[in-house]
Order: structure tokens, then C-alpha cells, then sequence
């Protein structure tokens, strides 16, 4: 599956996350891949908009319009493409509603994810004091929900970055890999 699609002016993309089949980042740009999904599959994409002031209209502010291309290896002809457009609602006064609990679960487990992301990049440039912060604080979050045996591990290779100056090769592999798998954990993020 293929993204054709194009932001509108004051509009830009912070972060793109698949959620579902596989996890990942995904990169966005005028044509972005989505990936293979299965048959009776579900796909779940995160996206992350930045809106800047003009691009608020009192009809609602269209963040995306595009086109949804799949190919079928099991037919010869493309699918006729599906339009897509994302567009919100805008008010001086939004009524409190709260958001799907399974946005609130995959916003909080990504949250890991990008916690370890940041950690990884801060040790690469040098970083080496702000990284183990980073650990530290990603390790306090597993801990928050549960995840002692993970926060365990980020809490250790933080002790790793303060004496050898980098992440151990599979510490590295464990975290950054054990905060995607709670992302794909089932029954928990639904579309």
C-alpha cells in the first residue's frame, strides 16, 4: 500500500508511526509506502500534525488530502485508488470529550518507543549525560506501567553508558526492540 498524498499549507508532519500489522516509523513524504498488509487485516498509522495558526478555518482545517493506492499480488490490475482526507473540526470553545482510550494506549506506548529513539540518537552524538537522563527517565515510565523486568534493562545499560560511553550491542537490540513489541501487544490497540 501506497500514501499519494499532499499536506495543506501551515500544516506539516511531526511523526508517522504504523501501528498495526508491524510496528514502525514510517517515512512520509508525497508518496509514502505503508507497507504489505495481510487480508482481513487491520492497518493503524499514528499521525502527528503541527498546524500553525493560518491554517485554522472556521469550516475545519483539512490537514491531508491524498489517495490510497493498493496493489494485489493476486490480481493482474491495480485497484482503483481510495481518496483519502484527514480534516478536523475548529472551534473557540471544543466541547471536553476525551480521546478513544486506544489512541491514549498507543499514544503512551509510542511514547516509550520515541524515549528510547531519543536515548539511542543522544548517545550517538556524544550526548552521553542527556542520554542516561533519558534512560532514566524512559525506566521510571516502564516502571509507572509495569514493565520491571524492561525498565531493568534500560536502568542497566544506562550504568553501561555512564562507564563505557555507549550502549552495549544488545542492550541496545533488547530495548530498543522490547518497547516496539509493546506496541503490537493484541487486543489492545484497535482502529
Amino acid at each position: 500500500m501506497t500514501l499519494e498524498s499532499k499536506l495543506q499549507d501551515g500544516i506539516s508532519l511531526n511523526y508517522a508511526f504504523r501501528l498495526q500489522p508491524e510496528t514502525g516509523p514510517v517515512s512520509f513524504g508525497e508518496m509514502t509506502r505503508l507497507g504489505s498488509v495481510l487480508r482481513d487485516t487491520d492497518l493503524s498509522i499514528l499521525f502527528e500534525f503541527l498546524v500553525q495558526p493560518p491554517a485554522l478555518k472556521p469550516q475545519g482545517t483539512h490537514l491531508l488530502d491524498g489517495n490510497l493506492k493498493i496493489v494485489m499480488a493476486a490480481r493482474p490490475t491495480p485497484l482503483p485508488p481510495i481518496r483519502i482526507r484527514l480534516e478536523r473540526e475548529v472551534t473557540d470553545e471544543p466541547a471536553p470529550v476525551s480521546p478513544p482510550s486506544a489512541i491514549l494506549q498507543a499514544l503512551s506506548r509510542l511514547t516509550l518507543y520515541r524515549m528510547q529513539e531519543r536515548a539511542r540518537a543522544e548517545s550517538q552524538n556524544g550526548e552521553l549525560a542527556q542520554a542516561t537522563r533519558s534512560l532514566k527517565n524512559l525506566a521510571a515510565h516502564l516502571l509507572e506501567q509495569g514493565h520491571r523486568d524492561l525498565a531493568n534493562t534500560v536502568l542497566l545499560e544506562a550504568e553501561n553508558i555512564q562507564r563505557k560511553r555507549a550502549f552495549s550491542l544488545t542492550g541496545e537490540k533488547e530495548i530498543k526492540y522490547a518497547t516496539r513489541a509493546l506496541l503490537m501487544q493484541e487486543g489492545e490497540i484497535s482502529t
